[in-house]
């Protein structure tokens, strides 16, 4: 149902730009879920965890294993959450100031895929390989200030204040 669900709501992802499945993994004691999706710039990881959708983005080298390892978790990273992504780039804070819109999954879903698609052409450009490394420092110090709350007004920022 969430492979269904995503391919419901953002086909341009495998229609347009390519991205395929790259893993899956189903939490069955808590109905929760993960799934990364992989394309020739970057990956994208979904994952509900009750009830609350998350979408995040990272670099090819990012990690697409379930192994259940120490050293390789399906969550490593890096993954940048889309609510950071959109801001970094200047594009839309709208999913900074809540974390993701309450609501049904697929509601949820709707209001994320409507916010990304617009951009996903920008936010596949920031992790391609040659440029997100580049940028990496830059990213990473600005997520940092929005979650220790030192930017104080989500209204004019992007990454050159940073």
């Amino acid at each position: 149902m969430s492979e269904k669900l995503v391919r419901q709501y953002f086909p341009y992802l495998f229609e347009v730009y390519q991205f395929s499945v790259a893993t899956f993994i189903r939490f069955p004691d808590f109905g929760n879920w993960a799934m990364v999706l992989l394309s020739e710039s970057c990956r994208i990881l979904f994952h509900e965890d009750r009830g609350e959708l998350a979408m995040a983005f990272g670099p090819l080298g990012s990690h697409v294993t379930w192994d259940r390892k120490p050293r390789t978790t399906w969550n490593s990273g890096p993954w940048y959450d889309v609510g950071f992504v959109l801001a970094y780039l200047g594009l839309d804070k709208s999913l900074l100031t809540k974390h993701y819109p309450p609501g049904e999954l697929n509601e949820q879903m709707k209001n994320i895929s409507e916010k990304v698609y617009p951009h996903i052409q920008e936010i596949c450009e920031l992790f391609q390989e040659d440029r997100f490394w580049l940028e990496k420092d830059r990213l990473d110090s600005f997520c940092y200030k929005i979650i220790e709350g030192q930017l104080d007004s989500l209204a004019g920022i992007s990454s050159h204040d940073v």
